[in-house]
């Protein structure tokens, strides 16, 4: 029981309150004595789903931030330009 606290406690750390209060549902729901092993998969399939969706989310305003970033346009031009003759030749363009 102590090593199950400690995990949670871990896992618990990094968390926004959002994503905290989600886990605490989530764990809750992982250990209601009615629920069956069988019913422990839609659960986990929502979640994982959740967060794959909330990562994509943020992935997507992180490269729409980076696109009005001259430095990062800027840098990411010069990447292109320096890489271009080896890509058409690994591409055969």
């Amino acid at each position: 029981m102590t090593q199950d606290l400690t995990r949670l406690e871990l896992a618990q750390a990094s968390l926004s309150p959002t994503s905290h209060t989600l886990f605490l549902l989530i764990h809750q729901l992982a250990n209601v004595d009615r629920m069956e092993p069988e019913q422990d998969a839609p659960v986990q399939h929502a979640v994982a789903r959740l967060v794959r969706e909330a990562q994509d989310s943020a992935d997507a305003h992180a490269w729409e931030r980076a696109s009005r970033d001259p430095e990062f346009v800027a840098e990411s031009r010069a990447i292109e330009a320096e890489f271009a003759a080896d890509d058409r030749e690994a591409f055969g363009v």
